[in-house]
């Protein structure tokens, strides 16, 4: 055959014929797919959760830090705001008591405060600052 004269050529289509193709095809790929499916989930799954039991106590660590610092300020500030205010309306309503005569031998209440007044003692007292 290898000594015949090859004269012309010819083209023929071959369309298969395969009966119930797609039932045929559905039944071999989708059960292996629904296998890679579930085994992906699976591992994307368990990939999830350990990143999220790692993230979520550190999340709240990190956010309780914050907040006990940003609280300590706001304690800090408030403190100090309060203890300013109660120190000027300490010091205007000890300057507006009545001014009292008082002796060397008198005892009591008023004869403390007239001697703190005349030896300056007040006045330091509200320049001392208490140890934080």
């Amino acid at each position: 055959m290898s000594d015949l004269d090859i004269v012309g050529g010819a083209a023929v289509d071959v369309v298969p014929v395969i009966p119930q193709f797609h039932s045929r095809l559905k039944a071999m790929v989708l059960p292996v797919a629904d296998r890679v499916g579930e085994e992906v989930g699976r591992r994307m799954g368990e990939a999830i959760s350990k990143n999220i039991v790692v993230a979520i106590p550190q999340a709240i660590n990190q956010g309780g830090k914050a907040g006990a610092r940003a609280a300590g300020r706001q304690g800090d500030d408030a403190g100090g705001a309060f203890s300013r205010s109660l120190k000027r309306k300490l010091e205007v309503a000890f300057r507006s008591m009545p001014k009292l005569q008082v002796g060397l031998v008198d005892t009591g209440v008023d004869a403390e405060l007239a001697r703190l007044r005349a030896t300056g003692s007040v006045a330091a007292m509200w320049s001392r600052r208490p140890a934080a």
